[in-house]
């Protein structure tokens, strides 16, 4: 693999001004989009300042060591960011605890908070430097504890969900399907696509597969059309690009999964209420939580799959997203929960 950084790392590069404070090096636009900071790349910087503030020893130990690793993760989304303007984050230390650690950090800009990020940390053993396993006290005196998955297969054959293979790539979704949509509704573009918005789609760390028909309303839906909203699901799988440099491998799994987080979770509320892409009339995401898997092993550049659903949505413009993240062997590496203010236009149009 190439030694130069990758995408990620130069994507959501930070600088140390004090011990607790970091400012971005980054372009942290919304890909595809010209405006505003994208939401998973302030996730993602966050717990990047906060672990730059733990004494975890960032390199492979030889000797077994404990480790704090991230296990959840809430965060809000205050005001609009700028990407051409000076962010910081400031790490609060709010719990210095044996086993657990809890980190609180504000991204700043215009001397405004923009986002708040609550991150809890939980102690690992690590073995031979890579192995992570939870040292459990509460196994050595109680037995064995609780432990389960949910069954993955049994969420494909429901929903019909198809392998990534089978899928389209977000390039030539955004090429075929998406700006045309994006314009056709915003009225921004008049049907031309931008050059500056495909570059930044192709020059963004995650790449993303869509399930066939995902934007042609005429098609029945995978996820259950005639099914009320509630129990219907949508999909979609991304993935760090692989191959674009050397990952730095102590951040890459939970600081690449929230980068990924944020992208089309929202998104798929209108696709589960059997409209198109970029239709609601308002749209942005109000808090963002994560709960890692860290029992489970994966890559962050091997294909992730995305099963995003609503349980409600409340009739005054707040929407309820859960999202469940499956590694390719069908392991829940994390499951997601976001609320958004999202409105529709329902009026009828004049003759």
């Amino acid at each position: 693999m190439s030694s130069k950084k990758s995408l990620l790392d130069i994507r959501l590069a930070v600088e140390p001004v004090d011990k607790t404070t970091f400012r971005n090096l980054g372009d942290l636009k919304v890909p595809g989009s010209e405006i505003g900071i994208y939401g998973g790349a302030l996730v993602a910087q966050s717990l990047i300042a906060a672990l730059k503030t733990i004494d975890n020893g960032q390199t492979p130990l030889k000797d077994s060591s404990n480790q704090f690793k991230p296990h959840s993760m809430h965060n809000y989304f205050l005001l609009g960011g700028d990407p051409k303007k000076e962010l910081t984050y400031k790490v609060i230390n709010i719990r210095d605890g044996k086993n657990f650690k809890t980190k609180q950090v504000h991204a700043i800009q215009n001397d405004k908070i923009i986002f708040i990020s609550i991150i809890s940390f939980r102690n690992y053993l690590v073995k031979d430097g890579e192995q992570y396993v939870l040292d459990n006290p509460f196994e050595k005196k109680l037995g064995k504890q609780l432990k389960y998955q949910p069954d993955f297969e049994k969420t494909v054959k429901t929903y019909g969900i198809k392998n990534q293979e089978d899928c389209t790539n977000n390039e030539e979704v955004y090429l075929t399907k998406l700006v045309p949509i994006r314009d056709n509704f915003l009225k921004e573009k008049n049907g031309a696509i931008d050059e500056e918005i495909k570059s930044s789609y192709l020059t963004d760390p995650m790449e993303t597969r869509f399930p066939p028909n995902y934007f042609d309303l005429s098609t029945p839906k995978i996820y259950g059309k005639d099914q009320p909203v509630s129990e219907r699901v949508c999909y979609y799988y991304s993935r760090i690009k692989p191959n674009t440099g050397k990952l730095n491998k102590t951040l890459d799994r939970e600081v690449g999964l929230s980068y990924l987080s944020d992208q089309f979770f929202l998104l798929g509320l209108m696709p589960l209420n059997n409209r198109r892409f970029f239709s609601a009339f308002f749209s942005r995401s109000l808090d963002h939580s994560i709960y890692f898997c860290n029992e489970v092993e994966y890559d962050i550049c091997d294909w992730l799959c995305f099963v995003i659903s609503s349980s409600r949505s409340s009739g005054d413009g707040l929407s309820l997203m859960e999202g469940k993240i499956f590694n390719k062997d069908g392991r829940l590496v994390a499951v997601m929960v976001q609320e958004g203010l999202v409105t529709v236009d329902n009026r009828k149009s004049k003759l």
